[in-house]
């Protein structure tokens, strides 16, 4: 759902009444918290996701930014922040975040400042930013707490004189829509816990570097209501790093084919034999199959590289991830997870639901990919009665 609540004119108006739509950064009690994950923006392509007002555009490009982009959904919000900014290299777009493009590779530093509470899904989120960031690329954002959203009105618990009791923390577990009370309008927000927001980043490539739940600061206390934010938490603001690849891939060429197929035998008699059996792994290589599909497949294969070696290939056809290796030496180390989100940000900017078959017994794979959020959607017998599972990951656009 893409509610567009700050286009409406009488929230719009109370919105901007607020002391730190008013004033700017220096009077949102979490700015400085903020300001200290952020990184040196100096010579950096910058992304502002849910940019609002553009406080945070205006500010990357004064420290330096070379570009940035701001994308929010509202084009009140635009239209005040394009006022604002007088920085060249900062421009506008108009578009939901879950709509805009995320173009390859084309950002050092993406930001967001409480907007992705208003966001079904932060797993996709996740995925897109990974594939706009360059490699080692920072991705900082601020959300409202779990605690904050956990129940759903975002209300003080009052007795009935109307003093605060406490905060109700409710469903906590029980992810997804919430209607909150916000400026006196019904608002809806997504929540999660914070296990969801860290193990999201983890799984999309992701290395956390910072964590801070925030508090007012020292000179805000003195503001009406300002002591009780001390009872609970707000906001929640986390700041990673898009992990370093170590490995490059490109398409695969007829030159290939042949170190493909070996892989192919070694992970075959690696791994199969653990569920085929030793001799059926055998008979598995004998009957050129494995052969047959690397031949098939060499124009839409693709190959991990690792210090000029071919240490893993993918083969896809339309939406089907049909073939995933990774040489016996490199398992376990994080390449097969590297190929699989290289594959997936590939397959993804063409299909919202992709999809691929590996033997149950597989568990080696099957883990990875249940762990980088496929999920089973049949199981199948081949001849032999081995079963077949078919997995499918989807996108929303």
């Amino acid at each position: 759902m893409k509610e567009n609540k700050y286009d409406d004119k009488a929230f719009f108006e109370k919105y901007s009444r607020l002391e730190r739509s008013a004033g700017g950064l220096e009077d949102a009690g979490e700015w400085r918290e903020l300001k200290k994950m952020f990184p040196d923006f100096k010579g950096k392509r910058v992304l502002d996701l849910g940019c609002g007002f553009g406080w945070h555009c205006a500010y990357a490009a004064r420290n330096g930014a070379v570009s940035v982009v701001g994308v929010d959904i509202s084009d009140k919000m635009l239209a005040v922040a394009k006022k604002k900014t007088n920085s060249p290299n900062v421009k506008y777009i108009r578009t939901a975040i879950e709509d805009y493009e995320y173009p390859k590779n084309s950002f050092d530093v993406v930001i967001s400042s409480l907007a992705f509470h208003y966001i079904e899904s932060f797993d996709d989120v996740c995925i897109r930013v990974n594939r706009c960031l360059a490699p080692d690329g920072d991705f900082i954002f601020s959300a409202e707490h779990p605690v904050f959203t956990a129940q759903g009105p975002e209300q003080w618990y009052r007795d009935e004189s109307g003093n605060i009791l406490h905060w109700p923390v409710d469903r906590y577990f029980f992810e997804g829509a919430r209607t909150a009370r916000f400026l006196g309008e019904d608002v809806v927000k997504y929540h999660r816990t914070l296990t969801t927001y860290i193990s999201c980043l983890l799984r999309h490539g992701f290395v956390i570097t910072g964590v801070s739940e925030p508090e007012p600061p020292e000179e805000m206390l003195a503001e009406p209501g300002m002591t009780d934010e001390l009872r609970r938490p707000m906001m929640l603001i986390i700041s990673s790093k898009k992990k370093s690849a170590s490995v490059r891939f490109r398409p695969a060429t007829g030159s290939d084919v042949r170190a493909m197929k070996d892989i192919a035998k070694r992970v075959i008699n690696a791994n199969y034999a653990a569920f085929l059996g030793a001799d059926s792994a055998a008979a598995f290589i004998d009957s050129g199959s494995p052969d047959r599909e690397i031949d098939d497949g060499l124009a839409s294969c693709t190959l991990m590289i690792h210090d000029e070696r071919i240490i893993g290939f993918a083969v896809t056809d339309y939406d089907l991830l049909h073939l995933m290796m990774v040489d016996v030496p490199f398992q376990g180390s994080g390449y097969g997870s590297a190929l699989l989100e290289h594959v997936e940000g590939t397959l993804f900017e063409s299909f919202k639901r992709i999809r691929l078959q590996t033997f149950k017994n597989n568990t080696p794979a099957v883990n990875l990919y249940l762990k980088k959020g496929w999920m089973t959607y049949h199981e199948d017998f081949t001849e032999s009665g081995l079963v077949m599972l078919s997995l499918q990951k989807t996108i929303k656009r």
